[in-house]
């Protein structure tokens, strides 16, 4: 027998709503590949890979040893998981993730996404809000004529310590028409005024630097704006 989806079937289809809160778990054959797309830094031609483990997904960091037996990485470590529905302000999302030596997993905010000559995707302007041993880094990347460039926007001075789990939150909200940005990490939390996030914008994760893993992801978009 066969069928298929009549044009206002369709129609209804695509207008179902996303749930306000998604929840991925990434252990094992508990999360779909299709909800995201992978992407590539557009410093380096060079890209990662992701890798599957029993209870989280990491980026693929072969580093190299200099003399002295410390672990350096180059641009292979860095790849981006950007989940492929956008959102908009009100919003909160946090990833459960944890790091090795040099290594900074960090949240991904991308209003755009380009293609390179492979068909893989690539960051153009976004925000990175980056977890390390030293604390909690906002970079704001911009990408003029053909070339990026970064700036540091916030930041925390606090002791992380690697191999240990930790919940990165950030959290945007509106106050007299402007956009609070808020990051949460391990009973820190520090915040600043954005005045160049767009409406919309995919929202994901990036491992780099060195060894990052990723245990779950969540997105929230049914918050209230909280006063401080």
């Amino acid at each position: 027998m066969k069928w298929s989806l009549t044009p206002l079937v369709v129609l209804v289809l695509a207008l179902q709503p996303v749930a306000a809160m998604q929840s991925f778990d990434f252990s094992e054959g508990r999360w779909n590949h299709a909800d995201f797309c992978e992407v590539m830094s557009p410093r380096w031609e060079d890209h990662g890979s992701w890798i599957q483990r029993p209870d989280h997904i990491a980026n693929l960091a072969i580093g190299k040893k200099d003399p002295r037996g410390r672990m350096h990485y180059g641009p292979d470590a860095y790849i981006g998981l950007v989940w492929t529905n956008r959102v908009e302000v009100p919003v909160e999302f946090s990833a459960a993730m944890s790091f090795g030596e040099h290594g900074a997993p960090l949240l991904v905010i991308a209003p755009e996404l380009a293609e390179a000559k492979d068909g893989k995707k690539v960051f153009r302007e976004h925000w990175e809000i980056v977890l390390y041993e030293k604390g909690v880094n906002v970079w704001h990347h911009e990408f003029m004529d053909g070339k990026p460039s970064w700036h540091l926007t916030a930041y925390l001075d606090a002791h992380f310590v690697s191999e240990k789990r930790y919940t990165l939150t950030v959290r945007l909200t509106r106050r007299h028409g402007r956009t609070l940005f808020t990051a949460i990490c391990d009973g820190h939390e520090f915040g600043y005024i954005e005045p160049n996030l767009p409406d919309r914008f995919h929202v994901g994760l990036t491992g780099c630097e060195g060894p990052c893993r990723f245990y779950d992801f969540s997105v929230n978009k049914d918050i209230r704006n909280k006063k401080r």
